[in-house]
């Protein structure tokens, strides 16, 4: 299964930073679950961490500008680890990276993660010191968080959003090249062997219950009307890494309903679908397709009148194998993963803005980077609040089906 990249931290952590030299203009993603396999829960305390004694980074080293990651970026175990252990520091990216609050005057940039709260904020800020909101998940997790600050406080935005500064998708098409390896190519013979495995009809793994979207209300009449095996806290099924793999490479759908139903916001449960050769089902196909993800590689819920349509439609499905097949014609265009490195991970890319600003002496010059409006670019607007009790089906879902 080392084919495949799937929602494991630490496991992604280690693709990432693994190989400092390969060079892509892709960004960087990281598969966080927000189902709470590896993510947060809907509410984290502000962490409360000993003062640690301010080392000079700079110790040994030629002078480099330093990315401080603030507060709430600490809440992430793997955020606090690669951001302190070396990892990034011993890598091409000619900065030094810390959460040591201490260097908040001398930091190039500030990083805040802003799906927690980051109060206290910095006392003081130079100028075209790069202020920079980031964000793994969607707005409807930030909306309060933001209104602490102005809405003109940040320089840069690092989000899986297309119109952030810099993007961090959750994962992406790879397109077949003459310089593509073999192994990453798909074969017939092994599509073949995949279908083979295959003994059940649709999955899903969810551990965050009641989810703003609404898809609970869905998935619950399509238990009534498929065989639909569920896994995770909101099933009472454990499922770990080995059992993720093995259901989802044994099914012939997934249902990658998404917490929230937000504008780009596409996760690693459509990815890791997608990878295993299982088709994924989504919610909404204006989201995904803002992506530019080819139509014929997933299912869409809001295609269909009711849950009863779409159930029939993936019972027909499953009773013609060259028609489900067809599902998998991106195979013949884009390869079998996505692996982004450190190079081109959103620090690296950060460090690349503090050095274009800098001069010999270390100051930051030349252009302000400004995020004009973080509430247009990370606000409500951007989410369908409970979309599949207001929109799906047409409204046909009512009240009293919940």
């Amino acid at each position: 299964m080392n084919r495949f990249l799937f929602a494991c931290f630490p496991l992604l952590l280690l693709l990432i930073f693994s190989d400092c030299q390969q060079t892509s203009h892709n960004s960087f993603h990281l598969l966080l679950n927000d189902d709470g396999t590896g993510g947060p829960t809907n509410a984290i305390p502000y962490p409360s961490r000993a003062k640690k004694s301010v080392q000079n980074p700079w110790k040994n080293q030629k002078k480099k500008p330093i990315i401080l990651g603030w507060a709430g970026l600490s809440l992430y175990e793997e955020y606090y680890t690669f951001m302190t252990n070396g990892e990034l520091n011993n890598s091409s990216c000619d900065c030094v990276f810390t959460d040591d609050t201490n260097f908040e005057s001398s930091a190039s940039a500030v990083i805040f993660h802003v799906r927690h709260y980051f109060e206290p904020l910095p006392k003081s800020r130079r100028p075209k010191q790069l202020y920079t909101m980031m964000s793994i998940e969607s707005p409807h997790w930030c909306y309060e968080n933001l209104e602490y600050v102005p809405d003109d406080y940040f320089n840069v935005s690092i989000t899986y959003h297309s119109h952030s500064t810099i993007q961090i998708p959750n994962g992406q098409l790879t397109p077949i090249t003459p310089l593509t390896s073999p192994e990453e190519i798909w074969t017939a013979a092994e599509i073949s062997e995949r279908m083979s495995r295959k003994k059940r009809f649709a999955l899903q793994i969810v551990s965050h219950c009641g989810a703003p979207s609404g898809r609970d209300l869905l998935t619950k009449q399509l238990k009534e009307l498929i065989e639909l095996d569920m896994f995770g806290k909101c099933s009472g099924k454990d499922c770990d890494q080995n059992c993720y793999e093995q259901q989802m490479e044994s099914h012939f759908f997934y249902l990658a309903f998404e917490n929230t139903v937000c504008s780009e916001y596409v996760t690693e449960k459509f990815w890791n679908a997608l990878r295993s050769l299982t088709v994924p089902v989504v919610l909404c196909r204006e989201v995904v397709r803002e992506l530019g993800i080819p139509d014929d590689l997933y299912i869409a819920a809001d295609d269909f009148d009711n849950a009863t349509a779409l159930a029939d439609h993936l019972k027909a499905l499953h009773k013609d194998k060259d028609r489900y097949l067809g599902y998998f014609n991106w195979t013949k265009f884009y390869q079998k993963r996505w692996v982004p490195t450190v190079k081109t991970s959103a620090f690296c890319q950060l460090c690349e803005m503090v050095h274009q600003q800098m001069e010999e002496g270390g100051e930051l010059v030349g252009r302000n980077y400004t995020v004009k409006s973080h509430k247009k670019l990370w606000g409500a607007q951007r989410c369908r609040e409970n979309f599949v009790q207001n929109e799906l089906f047409k409204k046909k879902l009512t009240k009293d089906d919940s």
